[in-house]
C-alpha cells in the first residue's frame, strides 16, 4: 500500500520537523518498496515460466500502434466531453514529454 492518510487538522498542528520526519519516512518506504519489487520479479517470473507453463510475450509493434491510434481517438472524444478529463490528459501529456528524456537515457539499450 503506497499511501498514508493523516487527519488534516492533525497535520496542520504538527511541527515542521515532525512533518519532515513523516515525509522522509514515506519516501524511504517507497524507495525500499520499489527496490524490493524490482529485485523479486526475476525469481517469480522464472518460476512461472519454468514451473507453471507461463509464456512471456510482448505486444507486436502493429498491435502497439493500434492501441496508440485507438487511444488517441478515445482521448480526444473524452477530452471534448469532460473538462476534468481534458485537464488530467493535458497534465499527463506534459509529464510524458518531460519524462521522455529520462526514458531515452535511463537504461542501456536492449540487444
Amino acid at each position: 500500500m503506497f499511501e498514508l492518510l493523516i487527519n488534516g487538522d492533525v497535520w496542520k498542528d504538527m511541527s515542521d520537523q515532525h512533518k519532515a520526519v513523516v515525509e522522509n519516512a514515506c519516501k524511504a518506504s517507497m524507495t525500499d518498496s520499489f527496490a524490493e519489487g524490482e529485485a523479486i520479479q526475476f525469481d517469480v517470473m522464472a518460476d512461472n515460466v519454468e514451473n507453471k507453463g507461463v509464456i512471456i510475450k510482448q505486444w507486436s509493434p502493429e498491435m502497439l500502434e493500434t492501441f496508440r491510434t485507438t487511444w488517441k481517438e478515445v482521448e480526444q472524444e473524452e477530452a471534448a466531453n469532460d473538462p476534468f478529463f481534458a485537464k488530467v490528459l493535458a497534465d499527463m501529456k506534459e509529464f510524458r514529454t518531460g519524462y521522455q528524456l529520462w526514458k531515452e537515457n535511463a537504461f542501456l539499450p536492449r540487444k
